[in-house]
């Protein structure tokens, strides 16, 4: 972070320098090209205020005009003649920059534009700026004053403002080194006990991985509806009636698809947040029985409440019914009408939790993918992503809501016999669950099937 810091003020001093030069610069050819532009031109009548004479010849208005107009300190003025050096103000100055080749170079290679020009010239006495003035004679020849002015005090001073700028910045970026070391290491060493690397394994960033990671699954998820629709738009026929209407239909529910994944994602990018719960006082056995009775409109089912504890958490009612109502959605996937499907709570004083389950005796999920259908965009009984009826991201969204309360997801299952997926949260003054807490709740049933703790107890 101090190296980088380094290089932006690098950068900044630099840009800064180029800019204030030029600016000087600009401000030395403007001055100029206004000194010369009093000068007068060769057609004009003049009187020598010495001699009282009238000044006919061009030679003789440029020796009175630069006899007259003094030049500032570090400028020279010069009048030139058909490209050529003809006459220059007095001092020695300007007797070496006149008999100096860099310089008529310049001054002859800005003649040659035709028009007022700048330019740099390096003379032996350093380098110099260039300003020219053409003027009209009224005749064939071609008259032009010229004047130039010593810029290494412009680079003198652009140089001390630099230097000022480098030390300010190297005394701040020692204060910044001495202060926020400390600092960012206590923040590193945060991070990597958060992310399990305490013990001194290189830290990584997996925040930004999953970023990474469920940017691409979106995409991923996305493209499949978007290729349906466009394919169905590109081979319609506008002209009958039938497959309009049955295209429109297949596009409206391929955007109703995508506008629940976009949802779903929503909730995942806003589980982390300290707004996500809106907590309050929660009687869990009234809560499972209203949860009862919007799940049966989710299909056709033998819905039951099997267990209902009269128990007041401290949690956010809305966000417990959308997991129980996801885990009730998910059951019905994996279930036919014949099938039972089973809401219930139950108390575990051993732990001070509460457990919330859903129960069915469907399809139930096989061991190799008890923990893989709690990642994003995983299914069931599925070897990639992409596939099946859900967004796979509705276990994913159960289980941070439950990492949200303190808690985490228990999945007890036996292939062909059903499933139990059990929200364990704390009890009302509780901060969390214990990582030991292992017996979870949902009867005996679960006494004879494997049980699977996805995510980590929250303390």
């Amino acid at each position: 972070m101090v190296g980088l810091c380094a290089l932006i003020l690098l950068a900044a001093g630099t840009a800064t320098a180029f800019v204030e030069r030029d600016r000087i610069i600009d401000s030395v050819d403007n001055s100029m090209s206004q000194q010369l532009r009093d000068f007068p031109t060769p057609r004009a009548t003049l009187v020598d205020p010495g001699t009282g004479e009238v000044l006919t010849t061009p030679d003789e208005i440029f020796a009175v005009a630069l006899r007259d107009h003094a030049p500032e300190q570090g400028e020279v003025f010069f009048a030139f003649v058909n490209g050529q050096l003809r006459q220059q103000s007095a001092g020695t100055e300007a007797a070496s920059l006149g008999r100096d080749p860099a310089f008529v170079e310049a001054a002859q290679s800005l003649l040659g534009s035709g028009g007022p020009a700048t330019g740099t010239a390096k003379t032996a006495t350093g380098e110099v700026r260039v300003v020219v003035h053409p003027i009209s004679g009224g005749d064939e020849n071609s008259y032009a004053w010229v004047g130039v002015r010593d810029i290494a005090e412009v680079s003198g001073r652009v140089y001390d403002a630099a230097r000022a700028f480098a030390l300010v910045g190297l005394a701040g970026l020692l204060l910044f080194a001495v202060a926020g070391w400390p600092l960012v290491g206590r923040l590193v060493r945060t991070l990597g006990s958060v992310g399990g690397h305490a013990s001194g394994l290189p830290l990584t960033f997996a925040p930004l991985t999953l970023q990474r990671q469920v940017l691409g699954d979106a995409g991923h998820e996305l493209r499949t509806p978007i290729t349906i629709m466009r394919g169905h738009l590109e081979l319609l026929d506008t002209g009958d009636r039938s497959e309009v209407a049955a295209a429109r239909s297949l596009v409206l529910d391929e955007l109703d698809r995508m506008g629940r994944l976009v949802d779903d994602l929503s909730t995942l990018a806003t589980a982390d947040r300290a707004d996500f719960l809106r907590i309050a006082p929660v009687n869990v056995g009234l809560l499972v029985k209203d949860i009862a009775e919007k799940a049966r409109n989710l299909g056709t089912r033998n819905w039951l409440v099997e267990s209902s504890e009269d128990v007041t958490v401290t949690a956010d009612s809305q966000r417990l019914t959308q997991a129980m109502l996801q885990l009730a959605d998910n059951a019905v996937r994996h279930t036919t009408e014949s099938d039972t499907i089973a809401l219930g709570t139950s108390v575990d004083q051993v732990t001070r939790s509460v457990h919330l389950w859903v129960r069915d005796t469907g399809t139930g999920v096989a061991a190799a993918d008890s923990e893989r259908i709690f990642r994003r965009f995983e299914r069931a009984g599925e070897g990639t992503r992409g596939k099946g009826s859900g967004s796979g991201l509705g276990l994913a969204i159960v289980a941070a809501i439950a990492r949200a309360h303190g808690g985490r997801v228990v999945l007890y299952s036996t292939p062909g016999v059903g499933a139990t997926f059990t929200v364990v949260i704390p009890l009302a003054g509780d901060t969390g669950i214990r990582d030991d807490a292992r017996t979870e709740g949902g009867g005996s049933r679960a006494s004879h099937v494997r049980a699977v703790s996805p995510v980590r107890a929250v303390h």
